[in-house]
């Protein structure tokens, strides 16, 4: 990892929705073709904010927009493991400690169950095309879903 450089920096504060600590941030995941950023919370909200252009010098300030959040509703107990964005369907894929396999349309703000996985996901990888995903189990085990 010796060549990695970066190319600029981005200050903000996120306003969580619940205070005193009781929630913080778990996941990110990027949407570099609209600059968004995402994130998960340990209060299972998504978060979305939209980044500045990296040429526009200065286009990050206080006055910038504050995220959005949405509530994942999943059961008692269950909670955000894996976030990735997936550019083909301009969604994000959420994998939960239970199992379930979310996509969440982040226009419309609507989540749909695609999937469930035995033993709980750990980490979620789709393939550059959107067509594969890959994934590890509670279980210790890698699926590959098309």
């Amino acid at each position: 990892m010796n060549n990695l450089k970066l190319s600029w920096e981005v200050w903000s504060e996120v306003q969580l929705q619940r205070e005193n600590g009781e929630e913080f941030l778990r996941l990110s995941a990027v949407d570099m073709e609209r600059n968004r950023l995402f994130f998960a919370s340990s209060a299972n909200f998504v978060y979305a904010t939209q980044l500045p252009s990296p040429q526009i010098d200065g286009a990050w300030n206080k006055t910038s927009p504050l995220a959005s959040a949405h509530l994942i509703d999943l059961e008692t107990g269950d909670f955000i493991t894996s976030l990735e964005y997936l550019m083909e369907k301009e969604s994000l894929i959420i994998g939960t400690s239970q199992g379930l396999l979310l996509l969440y349309s982040v226009d419309d703000n609507t989540t749909e169950i695609v999937g469930r996985v035995e033993g709980g996901v750990c980490c979620i990888s789709p393939s550059p095309d959107g067509d594969l995903l890959a994934m590890i189990t509670g279980f210790g085990q890698v699926l590959v879903e098309s």
